[in-house]
């Protein structure tokens, strides 16, 4: 899977939390890699690194809010709204 791919199926994942769960916080890192994963035509063939490049990228976009103590890890992820 291409990192393209991955990035819009990432941002679609959170899109559609964010529609069923307009109030609440976002997914935790690990809920969020584990749902992708789930969503890849090869799952469990998704590398944690891949991942972690496809995640950095969103962030470094701007696109993704973060809730929570980020330095302890204890933080959930939504999808920014234009």
């Amino acid at each position: 899977m291409e990192a393209k791919e991955l990035e819009a199926l990432l941002e679609s994942c959170l899109r559609e939390y964010g529609e069923k769960n307009p109030n609440g916080l976002g997914l935790y890192f690990e809920e969020l890699r584990k749902e992708v994963e789930r969503r890849t035509p090869d799952r469990g063939k998704l590398s944690p690194e891949k991942f972690s490049y496809v995640f950095s990228s969103l962030v470094n976009q701007g696109k993704l809010i973060f809730f929570g103590a980020i330095k302890r890890g204890l933080f959930t992820i939504r999808l920014r709204e234009p």
